[in-house]
């Protein structure tokens, strides 16, 4: 039942999300392009850099390359990897999209649209 719940709780705060206007200013005077932009530099400042593979199987080949702890490290390490570069290449793109540098695609879109109501993008 709570399930329900919170599933219908949800569904709701995302309808109101939804049908607010996409033109208005996120406050002093900022759009939302240009807070997006603001959002987007801040989290690529943060983000790690990105993992160099040699470097990290020569590690793990010190550490026992067939243990089986090492093998799931390999694994998460992989997974991360993938993460960081999909999260990167989007704040990228959108940042030259919101510049009119290339094309908002609709992939770009629901990104800023998440990020400007403070949510995960979908492809992320």
């Amino acid at each position: 039942y709570q399930r329900r719940v919170r599933e219908t709780a949800r569904d709701i705060l995302d309808t109101v999300l939804n049908i607010q206007p996409k033109e208005s200013s996120a406050g002093l005077g900022e759009t939302r392009e240009t807070f997006v932009q603001r959002m987007a530099d801040d989290m690529l400042s943060k983000l790690p850099p990105d993992y160099i593979p040699h470097e990290v199987r020569e590690r793990i080949n010190e550490m026992g390359a067939l243990s089986s702890m090492n093998i799931f490290l390999k694994q998460e390490l992989d997974r991360m990897q993938r993460v960081i570069l999909c999260v990167r290449t989007t704040l990228t793109d959108l940042k030259l999209a919101i510049e009119g540098t290339i094309i908002m695609s609709e992939k770009l879109r629901e990104a800023l649209d998440s990020i400007y109501d403070a949510k995960v993008p979908p492809s992320w």
